[in-house]
């Protein structure tokens, strides 16, 4: 009976880890919290107020009293329509800048890079002090904060880069909607009652899928840097998720240098839109990670 409890104890312990080791735990911390929570929201009011100031500006309104939108017209949609619709969007949508503060993203990008930063020194010291046998309770991590100028101006340049490249994104579909509906005829009151009820399922699934992707690319972009600034000398991709695709699987398992690219050819995470997969690191034994030579300064 003991060993059969034994081994039932041994079972559960080793699923239990493998479980947590598919689970990318630094980011999973990220995504329950408020400051994901906040970005989230940020995005999905900016895509909304865009798309609803547009269909309420004098351009929507001047576009709509084209013959082609006019109801029990004879006129049969073209291709000259359809071009007519493009550019009227593309010159009078107001970019996302306008409805987001850009200084809000800016300072999720910092913390999100603090927290990659943190989570490579403690995990580093949880394996060096695991492999010396010392108790983890023995010392504590040193504490990152993002002091760096260089690093402090590429967050910058990020976050202004992201507000401004989904713009197109949201001329394509806002145009798709308007063009598709009027070629099959319906009335113009009428595709703006469905673009308004498409907003809030559209705009929260973007908004999202690009907080989560850009969560993931910066928290593991500061973890690679932090692990370079003190010293690793390996990386090894970490499956992570419930449905771990191919090319996440394909990556697994090889320990490749730290300039070097994995299979997919990624240096790191995320391969594709909501990947969750993480790297572990090899670090000299030398390095004391209560006092390790980078901590963001």
């Amino acid at each position: 009976m003991k060993n059969t409890l034994l081994e039932a104890k041994e079972e559960l312990d080793s699923f239990l880890e493998k479980k947590v080791q598919r689970t990318n735990m630094t980011l999973w911390r990220v995504e329950n919290g408020e400051k994901y929570k906040e970005a989230n929201i940020l995005f999905f009011r900016a895509f909304v107020r865009q798309v609803q100031t547009f269909l309420r500006s004098q351009a929507f309104e001047q576009m709509v009293k084209n013959p082609a939108f006019i109801e029990n017209s004879k006129h049969i949609w073209t291709e000259a329509d359809s071009n007519h619709v493009k550019r009227t969007v593309d010159l009078h949508i107001q970019p996302l800048k306008k409805f987001i503060e850009e200084g809000s993203i800016y300072n999720y990008f910092i913390y999100l890079a603090e927290v990659g930063g943190q989570s490579f020194i403690d995990n580093a010291r949880k394996r060096t002090m695991k492999a010396a046998k010392i108790p983890a309770a023995a010392s504590t991590s040193a504490i990152f904060v993002l002091k760096n100028p260089m690093y402090q101006r590429i967050l910058g340049r990020k976050a202004n880069l992201l507000i401004t490249s989904v713009d197109n994104t949201t001329k394509q579909w806002l145009s798709n909607q308007i063009i598709s509906g009027k070629a099959e005829g319906v009335a113009t009151a009428e595709i703006v009652k469905t673009i308004q009820t498409k907003i809030p399922e559209t705009f929260k699934y973007r908004a999202d899928m690009i907080v989560r992707t850009e969560t993931s690319n910066i928290v593991n972009q500061m973890e690679n840097q932090t692990a370079q600034n003190n010293d690793a000398t390996d990386k090894e991709w970490q499956v992570a998720g419930e449905n771990v695709c191919d090319i996440c699987d394909g990556n697994e398992g090889d320990v490749i240098g730290m300039d070097a690219s994995f299979p997919s050819g990624d240096d790191l995470p995320p391969a594709h839109p909501n990947c969750k997969c993480y790297i572990t690191y090899t670090v000299p034994p030398y390095i004391d990670f209560s006092n390790p030579k980078w901590t963001g300064q």
